[in-house]
């Protein structure tokens, strides 16, 4: 079982093990010979509270734009065969369901998916992530374009996970580069995607505060 020791056992509380859904995104970084920082963070609700409480570099929040914002959506083809997909951009921007579709080549406007639909694939509110394999994966192109890391959650609302996009995307057999967000300029566009669930980057109450780099 990948447990990452040493360097993970300090983020764990006493008794505490790490969740599987953590562990399975230990699992996708190491099949793809990844680094990742791994970190604890208190009770965040949604991206903008999540970022002033993810912890980097020993300080306390990140700027918005080095949150990741993850959705999870699906889209019909061929009458009624239904496809998930999982789109990520930058939290400081928004879905454009438009580009969306159009980067999937979709026939019909996706949706988001439902609680039930997540619940079904084990994933759901602060648990979306670019880690889950069996998945169709699109990134926002401008993540391929900017320097430095970026953070999100790593399977559990109290995990997060500080890593590269730059080395991520390309490992992704399959992943979608596009332009899929929302333009300054037409921001109040009704093709803006404005579902509760996409802001699906959270985290839970922990009182550990501490930060491991780990190479897998």
């Amino acid at each position: 079982m990948l447990l990452l020791q040493p360097t993970t056992e300090r983020l764990l509380q006493q008794d505490e093990l790490i969740p599987h859904p953590v562990q399975s995104t230990i699992r996708f970084l190491e099949a793809r010979g990844l680094s990742a920082r791994f970190s604890r963070n208190p009770m965040a609700h949604g991206c903008e509270d999540a970022a002033t409480k993810r912890l980097r570099n020993g300080r306390r929040g990140i700027p918005l734009a080095d949150e990741l914002k993850s959705l999870a959506g699906a889209y019909v083809t061929g009458g009624t065969s239904e496809h998930v997909f999982l789109c990520h951009i930058p939290a400081n921007r928004r879905f454009d369901i438009r580009k969306i579709r159009a980067a999937l080549g979709a026939p019909q406007r996706p949706r988001w998916l439902s609680p039930e639909g997540c619940g079904r694939l084990g994933i759901g509110f602060g648990r979306v992530n670019p880690f889950l394999d069996g998945m169709r994966h699109i990134f926002d192109r401008s993540l391929l374009g900017r320097e430095g890391s970026m953070m999100t959650n790593a399977g559990d609302r109290t995990w997060a996970v500080e890593f590269d996009p730059a080395d991520l995307i390309p490992s992704i057999q399959g992943a979608i580069v596009a332009d899929v967000v929302v333009c300054d300029a037409i921001s109040q566009d009704d093709n803006q995607l404005r579902p509760p669930e996409v802001d699906l980057i959270a985290s839970r109450e922990s009182q550990a505060g501490e930060s491991a780099i780990v190479q897998i």
